[in-house]
C-alpha cells in the first residue's frame, strides 16, 4: 500500500493542527497541514467544484427533505456534529438518479460506484469539523449538497479544503447547491459556526469501483470552483 493511502495514520497528524476548527494562516501547524496537502495532490482526481443548482427531480428533493426532518431527532454525534440515517429507498433512488449518474461521469479515468453511500450531517452552533482526509471506502468520493442554511450578521461557517501550501478553497452553501471534491486525497475540516447560525447537509459518497485504463466516453465538466476569497471563515486571520 502507498504510503498516502493511509488514513488511519494521516488523521491523528492532521486534525489536531486545527484544535479550533480554524486553520491557521501560518506557523509550523500550517506548514505541516500544506506539506501533507502538497504531497496528496497528484493522487487527487478532482478538484473541489462548486456545483451551483443541484439536479434533482423535485419529487425525490422533497422526500429528502421530509427524511431529513424526520431523522434529525435520532441523530448521533459524531465529534463536533451530528449524523443522520438516510432512509433507504431514497438511497436507492438517488443511485439511480440523473444527478448521481452526472457526477460518476465527471471523474475522468475512474469509475465510481453504481451504489451512492448517503449520510445527513446535522451542525449547529459552536459545532465544527478538524482538518482531515476521508477513508477509502463509502465515502472515498464525496458531494456535500446543502439541504438547509441558516446565516446570521458575521463571517460565516464554510466547509474549506487544503490543496496545497498557499492556496484554500472554501464554500458556504445555499440550500440546492453543492460540493463535489475527492475526499481521499484532500484534507478539508468546517469552520466553527456562530450563534443562531445552522447547515444542514446530504453527504452523496461513492466508492472507486476501478481506475479506467480508458476515458470514459460522454465524460461532462462540472461547474467550476466558487471559493470564498479574503477572510479565513470564522477566523479573524485571512487565508
Amino acid at each position: 500500500m502507498d504510503q498516502l493511502d493511509n488514513w488511519n495514520e494521516w488523521n491523528p497528524i492532521l486534525m489536531p493542527l486545527t484544535p479550533s476548527g480554524l486553520l491557521p494562516r501560518n506557523g509550523p501547524r500550517r506548514e505541516v497541514a500544506g506539506a501533507v496537502a502538497d504531497m496528496m495532490a497528484p493522487k487527487r482526481a478532482l478538484s473541489p467544484r462548486f456545483l451551483e443548482k443541484v439536479e434533482i427531480e423535485s419529487q425525490l428533493w422533497d422526500a429528502i427533505r421530509n427524511d431529513m426532518a424526520k431523522a434529525r431527532p435520532s441523530a448521533v454525534a459524531h465529534g463536533a456534529r451530528r449524523l443522520g440515517e438516510v432512509d433507504q429507498d431514497i438511497v436507492q433512488a438517488v443511485s439511480r438518479s440523473a444527478f448521481a449518474t452526472f457526477l460518476r461521469r465527471s471523474v475522468k479515468g475512474v469509475v465510481l460506484s453504481d451504489q451512492v453511500s448517503l449520510s445527513y450531517l446535522y451542525y449547529e452552533e459552536r459545532d465544527w469539523v478538524p482538518l482531515h482526509v476521508d477513508g477509502l471506502g463509502r465515502f472515498e468520493y464525496s458531494c456535500l449538497v446543502c439541504v438547509d442554511r441558516k446565516r446570521v450578521a458575521g463571517r460565516p461557517s464554510a466547509t474549506y479544503f487544503l490543496l496545497g501550501r498557499t492556496e484554500v478553497a472554501a464554500f458556504d452553501l445555499s440550500a440546492g447547491e453543492a460540493v463535489w471534491f475527492h475526499g481521499r486525497y484532500l484534507p478539508h475540516g468546517r469552520t466553527p459556526l456562530g450563534p443562531g447560525e445552522m447547515v444542514a447537509l446530504l453527504n452523496v459518497g461513492f466508492s472507486a469501483a476501478r481506475t479506467s485504463s480508458t476515458e470514459t466516453s460522454g465524460l461532462v465538466d462540472v461547474a467550476p470552483t466558487r471559493p470564498m476569497v479574503g477572510e479565513m471563515p470564522g477566523s479573524s486571520s485571512k487565508w
